[in-house]
């Protein structure tokens, strides 16, 4: 009686850990979502625009090759996690802890370009206006928010390669993980 609970607790703790996380998750989206969509709009006023300032040139740049390096970086994150649970097995099979790290490590990856293409967005529709403000919160939430994203991608991309190492390393050695 008492194996047949236990088992029954720990197949009730696998299923409910990653369900909790994912529900907790995204229930930190949606608030993160519905928080940062008023803060979004454009701004009434602003600096209008002639031709660019020299300093203004480079901080737009700046801003833009931010945004290529941070596009970059997620793709680089969707390869990596792909290249982690698939190894070099077309198949290959992986515990509750892998899954849940690739899945948020891909929801991190897919939040930072959502954000950088936000900020494209914000930069192009402020020019279009014909005013540019960089420091607006119209632009400065989003590419806080594509940082967080992005780290929070990384974070789980180590916990998912030393998840996957850890695991490799006592399969090779005869003993499994429980």
């Amino acid at each position: 009686m008492w194996s047949v609970s236990s088992r029954l607790v720990r197949r009730i703790r696998w299923f409910l850990s990653p369900t909790i996380t994912f529900v907790g998750l995204a229930t930190v989206v949606v608030v993160v979502f519905v928080s940062v969509a008023p803060k979004l709009t454009m701004p009434v006023g602003g600096v209008e625009l002639g031709k660019l300032k020299d300093s203004q040139d480079r901080a737009l740049a700046i801003t833009l090759e931010m945004n290529k390096l941070v596009i970059s970086l997620a793709t680089l994150i969707f390869g990596a996690v792909a290249a982690l649970v698939l190894g070099k097995d077309s198949v290959r099979t992986l515990d509750h802890v892998q899954v849940t790290l690739a899945l948020l490590a891909l929801l991190g990856a897919s939040a930072a370009l959502y954000f950088s293409y936000l900020t494209y967005d914000k930069l192009v529709e402020m020019l279009s206006n014909q005013f540019l403000d960089l420091n607006d919160e119209a632009i400065l939430l989003p590419r806080a928010l594509q940082i967080d994203s992005l780290g929070v991608a990384v974070v789980m991309l180590a916990g998912l390669f030393l998840a996957s190492v850890n695991r490799g390393s006592s399969l090779r050695s005869g003993r499994r993980k429980p």
